[in-house]
């Protein structure tokens, strides 16, 4: 965690910002897709914070989750194998990115839901849904 301890503390200063809204969606469709900091670390600050917009902060970071899942899938689609698998095997995720296939093979698009409850970081599984369907 020292590596993105930055990162997550200035995400926590994002939850105090006038613009937080806008930066939650901003975190959430970019975690979907290549952001390390779970947007839980700046949607729970946020909603404890101000309890009457809490639902208002979940459907933001929800809507920006599924827009940059789908933005995830058409980088799967059609940069994977040029660009998105070099950063793959250099990031260490070429294991868990072939886990992810081979639950593709075995669950079909089920897998995305699952993806939600494993271990395996939800944005291996947003890519990999191009070309493993």
């Amino acid at each position: 965690m020292k590596l993105f301890q930055r990162m997550y503390d200035s995400t926590l200063r994002w939850t105090k910002h006038r613009h937080a809204p806008r930066y939650l969606a901003a975190m959430s469709f970019a975690e979907s897709v290549f952001f390390p900091i779970p947007v839980d670390v700046m949607l729970a600050p946020m909603a404890l914070g101000t309890p009457s917009k809490a639902w208002r902060f979940a459907m933001i970071a929800t809507i920006a989750s599924v827009l940059g899942g789908i933005a995830g899938y058409f980088l799967g689609e059609y940069a994977y194998s040029g660009f998105i698998h070099p950063l793959v095997v250099e990031a260490g995720y070429e294991a868990k990115m072939q886990h992810a296939i081979d639950w593709f093979k075995e669950y079909g698009v089920w897998v995305v839901f699952l993806a939600g409850f494993s271990p395996i970081p939800y944005k291996v599984f947003t890519i990999s849904a191009a070309f493993c369907s």
